[in-house]
């Protein structure tokens, strides 16, 4: 008997990665499915799990070297899904939450949007890949132009889809997820092609009021945090990082110059900034996407974690792609107002 109680109490064992998520329908209900870690670059068997009837499920892997897994889900009545993620050898992760959608075919119009300035983009070619952040390796499944109002129209099997408009006069190629079948608008931001060394957007739903925060690296050694209200580091005017639009449903923050270190995407739910939780973030709906020099990425608020302030994307300077650390948390420190 003790010797089960010791058992049960350990953790897992040494090198595994705890790894927990969500399975979640389309529109963000929870769903009991049936879940697979796979080796994304071998397709190796990581582990799997159970999800319980609140979408909960928690496995312990050993994560690949190289990091690429792909998640794989499955429940009654809805197809199989797959989400990509990175995980880090030995520590544990939370990953985004896999959507699967109804049995069907489906249509989704899809508004396309400058991420500077919210104008609609007309006549941008967009293809599209099946599952969550899925890229040039995976088959592409369908191919649009957005038409004179910005609006790409697609039918397909209900699901998740990741989408890349590549064609656009005057911007760089741009990463956004999609679900076909949703009952919500699926919009995608579009970065105009300026040589700006970094930039963030952020869109959502509803007349709430988000604002996003930008933190990363000054050349001095110093932090700078930039975000609508009132940027802390550095004073405002000082060129590395400045917001380029703030309103309802849409911002957008871009750095001059990209420093060596880590920059951090957050966005905070500012009406109740001061409050431990709300769940306002967690109907918002909220996109946020980041361009690098390297490419373009994503990630979209949990629609089951309540919280003031959502950890949204990391990007670090030797990383091949951002992180999603999938953390919610009270947006201002009483100790320190004005941080996260």
């Amino acid at each position: 008997m003790i010797l089960l109680l010791a058992l049960a109490c350990a953790g897992p064992p040494e090198g595994l990665s705890v790894v927990d998520g969500l399975a979640l329908d389309l529109d963000g209900a929870p769903l009991a499915a049936s879940l697979t870690l796979v080796d994304a670059e071998t397709g190796a068997w990581l582990g799997e799990a159970e999800a319980d009837d609140q979408g909960a499920f928690t496995l312990s892997v050993a994560a690949p070297a190289h990091g690429a897994v792909a998640l794989w889900g499955a429940a009654e009545g809805r197809r199989g899904a797959a989400a990509w993620s990175w995980l880090d050898p030995g520590a544990d992760a939370t990953l985004a939450p896999l959507r699967l959608g109804p049995d069907e075919i489906a249509t989704a119009r899809i508004q396309l949007l400058d991420a500077t300035t919210g104008a609609p983009v007309p006549h941008a070619a967009v293809v599209l890949r099946e599952g969550w952040d899925t890229g040039p390796e995976r088959r592409v499944i369908a191919a649009a132009g957005a038409d004179a109002a910005g609006v790409v129209t697609v039918s397909l099997p209900a699901g998740v889809y990741t989408a890349t408009a590549e064609a656009a006069d005057g911007y760089v190629p741009s990463r956004f997820p999609v679900r076909v079948g949703a009952s919500v608008p699926q919009t995608g931001l579009l970065a105009p092609d300026d040589g700006a060394a970094l930039r963030a957007a952020l869109v959502w739903t509803g007349p709430d009021d988000l604002d996003l925060h930008l933190t990363g690296p000054r050349a001095d050694g110093g932090q700078f945090h930039v975000w609508a209200e009132a940027p802390v580091h550095p004073p405002r005017g000082e060129p590395i990082a400045a917001v380029e639009l703030e309103g309802a449903g849409q911002e957008a923050i871009a750095a001059v110059e990209r420093v060596e270190g880590r920059y951090t995407l957050h966005v905070v739910d500012a009406r109740y900034a001061l409050l431990d939780t709300s769940a306002i973030l967690a109907a918002s709906d909220a996109l946020v996407q980041l361009w690098w020099a390297g490419g373009s990425s994503f990630a979209r608020v949990n629609p089951q974690q309540d919280g003031t302030a959502w950890a949204a994307l990391t990007l670090d300077a030797d990383a091949p792609a951002p992180t999603r650390p999938e953390r919610y948390s009270r947006a201002v420190d009483p100790e320190d107002g004005g941080s996260l």
